[in-house]
């Protein structure tokens, strides 16, 4: 790793420390760009297309985080032993 790039250590503080930080700027980026511009001659439009995307995206990462949690339990069964 770069020396440039700033290490956080790995307890849970710093850790729900960092991701909140992350958090909170995700949502500030949501609610500006939910704010059309005042040159759209459809704001309503505008303001949909950002919502719908929005919902499309979320859908698709909750997809395959539920694709990746079925195969991972699927492989920890099959390679968990059998005591009979």
């Amino acid at each position: 790793m770069p020396r440039w790039v700033p290490r956080v250590s790995r307890c849970r503080s710093s850790t729900l420390i960092v991701g909140g930080i992350g958090r909170c700027a995700r949502v500030i980026a949501n609610a500006c760009t939910l704010v059309p511009s005042s040159s759209e001659p459809h704001p309503l439009a505008a303001f949909l297309k950002i919502v719908l995307s929005t919902a499309v995206m979320l859908a698709v990462g909750l997809l395959l985080y539920w694709l990746a949690a079925k195969r991972r339990e699927a492989v920890s069964t099959k390679s968990a032993p059998s005591f009979q």
